[in-house]
């Protein structure tokens, strides 16, 4: 291999393009097995095989929940940020867009730390008025007020419950290894990362299928009819894919760049003049034909 040919694979390699980032978190338990409301509802209907749950920290002024939420919302970020690799937990980040996902994904960690601490301190606090809350619900239904502090875990459980595990690993090459592997192992490892890579470059074209075919969908619920709701978040989120899908560059594709400069050209002329969608039955049909047509190349790429 010549030094040129060699130097355009290591510039090309997915382990010189991007990273794995592998996420885990925990959180407090959302339901609790309400056993006394169970026995009552058991002797009442005369049926054993009754289950009473109750969920825990509903209220949204409650720490808990925003803790909960600020976490799913962190989980949801990754994900949107990064692309699949393998069956594995981790996911790839190409290295344009490492900067802005670490920052993001920093401060995500920074504030669910704050809110913890938070939640260290007024732990008592949040049992005792999350008990009140369930039981005045209860009360209001007419059913027995059976929350209890029990029901929930002490702080040093929860203390092992509230964490966030984030880290990178680089992405081996069949070369990077101790030892030199055998041919026909190096080549089974080669292939298995041309297969993540290509599954993961999938994964762009089905963010693009995603939206596409939502769109289709409204356009085929909506008639005009008075009071029907339009929503002009299917144009932002058509619109939004020409800043999300260049930064998750993990393979060179022109399909990519020809699909989203289709996107562009349908729906550009709406961006800021939503509401000629909503009003013009011809232009909805025009638009809506020219995404069936882009709907169904895409589905010929996507996962």
């Amino acid at each position: 291999m010549s030094d040129m040919m060699q130097k355009i694979q290591e510039e090309t390699s997915i382990s010189n393009r991007a990273m794995k980032f592998r996420l885990s978190r925990g959180g407090t338990q959302k339901r609790i097995r309400d056993k006394d409301a169970e026995a009552l509802v058991k002797q009442a209907l005369g049926d054993e095989g009754q289950i009473v749950s109750r969920e825990l920290f509903k209220d949204k002024g409650n720490l808990v929940y925003q803790y909960q939420t600020l976490g799913n919302e962190m989980y949801a970020y990754h994900v949107k940020s990064t692309l699949p690799f393998g069956d594995d937990s981790s996911r790839v980040l190409p290295n344009m867009a490492y900067f802005d996902y670490t920052s993001k994904m920093g401060s995500f960690i920074s504030r669910l730390d704050q809110l913890k601490q938070q939640i260290n301190s007024q732990w008592p606090t949040l049992v005792a008025t999350d008990v009140a809350s369930r039981n005045s619900a209860l009360f209001a239904q007419g059913k027995p007020q059976t929350a209890k502090i029990e029901d929930y875990p002490t702080w040093q459980q929860m203390d092992t419950r509230l964490y966030v595990n984030w880290y990178p690993e680089p992405i081996s090459t069949s070369g990077d290894f101790r030892f030199q592997l055998p041919p026909e192992m190096s080549a089974q490892y080669d292939k298995m990362l041309e297969d993540v890579v290509d599954m993961a470059s999938r994964d762009r074209f089905s963010r693009m299928l995603k939206p596409v075919s939502a769109f289709i969908d409204k356009l085929n619920r909506y008639t005009g009819e008075k009071n029907q709701k339009w929503y002009d978040s299917f144009i932002d989120n058509l619109n939004s894919l020409s800043t999300e899908i260049p930064a998750l560059n993990i393979k060179d594709d022109p399909s990519i760049d020809l699909f989203l400069a289709e996107i562009k050209s349908i729906i550009q002329p709406y961006v800021f003049q939503p509401d000629v969608l909503k009003e013009d039955s011809a232009a909805r049909e025009q638009v809506k034909a020219r995404l069936q047509a882009l709907e169904g190349q895409l589905k010929g790429y996507a996962l």
